[in-house]
């Protein structure tokens, strides 16, 4: 999404409005098959990209990896968006400002904290396209309730696609 484009804010405000919701959609609530295809064709209208990155957090924790402790998995996840996410804005020519969704898992000094040292500890990441740590400065980084951002509405569409 560009500087001053608010096609997402439109979107999630046109959903809201045919779902008759009051505060925060979350696409979680839509039970109807109708009302879930209208607020997806009012999100696709919206002129933004997205990355996704699914992981089963249930299968994690079964396992002895990283998913066993909730924060630790939350971070692992956040690692390979962000990763992805410098080097999508870097084939774009777009510096990269990340907007989080409030947590219990991490606060914005952690995520910050740890965005600083994969871009230290993987430097050489730029010759392999795994990220472009350049994209990205960590003072761009946002932490902010759902309810205060639409975009974090819809990652939340994208991702009950």
């Amino acid at each position: 999404m560009l500087p001053g484009d608010d096609s997402v804010r439109e979107a999630i405000d046109e959903a809201r409005a045919r779902l008759s919701v009051g505060g925060t959609l979350h696409f979680a609530n839509i039970r109807s098959s109708a009302q879930k295809l209208s607020a997806f064709k009012a999100l696709a209208r919206a002129d933004f990209v997205s990355l996704v990155v699914a992981s089963d957090a249930h299968a994690w924790y079964r396992e002895s990896g990283p998913g066993r402790h909730a924060a630790t998995h939350y971070r692992y996840v956040l690692s390979h968006l962000v990763q992805r996410a410098t080097v999508l804005a870097s084939s774009l020519g777009l510096e990269l400002d990340l907007i989080i969704e409030d947590s219990r898992h991490a606060s914005i000094e952690s995520i910050r904290s740890y965005v600083e040292l994969l871009s230290t500890e993987h430097s050489q990441d730029r010759g392999r396209r795994f990220a472009d740590w350049e994209r990205l400065n960590p003072s761009s980084i946002r932490m902010v309730p759902k309810h205060q951002e639409p975009l974090l509405s819809a990652a939340d569409g994208i991702a009950h696609a």
